[in-house]
């Protein structure tokens, strides 16, 4: 796959396929903090026994942008894509 960094989409070379590799919505800031967080985080997802990561916390709290942030950090350790879904 080629990646194109300014878009969520790589192009599969071989078949010259466009393939969304995301679709993480934009943020509107930058993200300040939470370093202690972000690198628990992705030791978690480097860990072949954790299938699950659950962000618990109050409203408000930041839990989606912690998230999307640590998504987008990781993006490129994932073939198929990192997507988010709005539950």
């Amino acid at each position: 796959m080629l990646q194109l960094p300014w878009i969520p989409f790589t192009k599969d070379i071989f078949t010259m396929n466009m393939v969304l590799t995301s679709n993480l919505p934009p943020q509107p800031t930058t993200f300040i903090g939470r370093e202690k967080e972000l690198r628990e985080l992705a030791r978690l997802l480097r860990d072949p026994a954790c299938q699950l990561i659950s962000l618990v916390a109050s409203g408000g709290s930041g839990k989606t942008r912690l998230a999307a942030e640590l998504a987008q950090q990781h993006i490129a350790e994932f073939d198929d894509g990192v997507f988010f879904v709005d539950l």
